[in-house]
């Protein structure tokens, strides 16, 4: 989501609850059981590494429009998920999408007064 697109949104309480219901919540949680738990549990080693490029690249498939920062984004996650576990990683990929859903936010907030 950018700026562009949730220009001129309407943004009440149920928007904003729903939005980080789903964006910042739940998604993140079925995108670390699914590209991490799943395509990197168990791995170690070259494994690991051989398992993160593949489980983000998948991931970056999954988001074309803005597929090379998310593919960095997912190795990112991977090391963290490898090192951490899955709640660090999960914690990880919330801080991250309410961080850009709070930026594009204020963004979108700032533009309309312009």
């Amino acid at each position: 989501m950018d700026v562009e697109r949730i220009a001129g949104w309407n943004f009440d309480g149920k928007f904003i609850f729903s939005s980080i219901l789903l964006s910042s919540l739940i998604a993140p949680l079925i995108e670390e059981f699914f590209f991490r738990g799943v395509a990197i549990w168990k791995s170690n080693g070259k494994e690991a590494l051989l398992s993160a490029i593949v489980a983000s690249s998948m991931f970056a498939a999954a988001h074309p429009d803005r597929w090379l920062s998310v593919f960095a984004f997912s190795l990112i996650a991977s090391f963290v998920y490898v090192r951490l576990g899955f709640l660090a990683c999960y914690i990880f990929h919330f801080s991250y999408n309410i961080g850009n859903f709070v930026f594009l936010l204020i963004l979108s907030q700032l533009n309309q007064g312009a």
